[in-house]
């Protein structure tokens, strides 16, 4: 029987670990991750009823420098990859799901984010990027002079570009194109770049509450070739 929701990823490059939902109440969702790894495998899991569908892809840019932007792609066209879905929920392969919250059932616009935890707009985002060398900072600056033009102000908010709920609709089409167009014209931050896609396309979105989905973050962790040999030896 065909499921009415997704929740998607994309892992490239082995960048992290795929990790278990926790919580249960998934009997009509799908859990689907896109990975140029052709052995990529739930930390931990050798079950084979294990949820996550593993869906091996070519890669579209060569070279771990663009890891990044092979996963943005998949996580910016959700109305190409998955249009039988009603619904879809992106998240970051550090994330792990523990629970939906009814999140999919709540969901009464067409899009809905977090807002971010500890900044208030594209600006403050912009600035921790630049410091902590997330990308180039020529990039970063054109796109701010961009932004500061276009008429954005300060603190007009910001919201996390990992947790995405989306119908599948015209609205969120145009949304995620031009998401990604400014991605490709500038820094592969998303989160600089969300204000300015949510102002422009004038989509009606919701704001998730802080426990929804309910949520446990990891860090990044680039996986060595080995990574999945020694972690099965271990388990042995």
């Amino acid at each position: 029987m065909a499921k009415q929701y997704a929740v998607y990823t994309a892992s490239m490059g082995m960048m992290d670990w795929l990790y278990l939902p926790g919580g249960g109440g998934y009997e009509n969702v799908d859990f689907i991750c896109y990975s140029d790894d052709p052995e990529i495998w739930p930390e931990g899991c050798k079950d084979p009823t294990q949820p996550w569908q593993i869906r091996h892809v070519e890669r579209k840019w060569k070279g771990s420098n663009n890891d990044r932007k092979e996963a943005k792609y998949y996580k910016l066209h959700s109305h190409l990859l998955l249009p039988e879905y009603e619904a879809t929920l992106w998240l970051d392969t550090r994330l792990c799901l523990r629970g939906l919250r009814k999140g999919f059932k709540n969901l009464k616009k067409d899009l809905a984010l977090r807002r971010h935890p500890s900044r208030g707009c594209l600006y403050q985002e912009a600035a921790v990027c630049t410091k902590g060398g997330k990308d180039h900072p020529v990039s970063i600056a054109k796109q701010v002079g961009k932004y500061v033009e276009a008429g954005i102000k300060q603190k007009a908010g910001l919201w996390m570009g990992g947790i995405i709920f989306r119908k599948n609709t015209p609205a969120i089409a145009a949304f995620n194109e031009l998401w990604w167009q400014e991605i490709l014209d500038h820094s592969i931050r998303d989160q600089i770049s969300l204000p300015y896609v949510l102002r422009e396309t004038g989509i009606d979105f919701q704001t998730l509450a802080r426990n929804v989905p309910n949520l446990q973050g990891h860090g990044h962790h680039r996986r060595s070739a080995n990574a999945k040999t020694n972690a099965l030896q271990r388990k042995n």
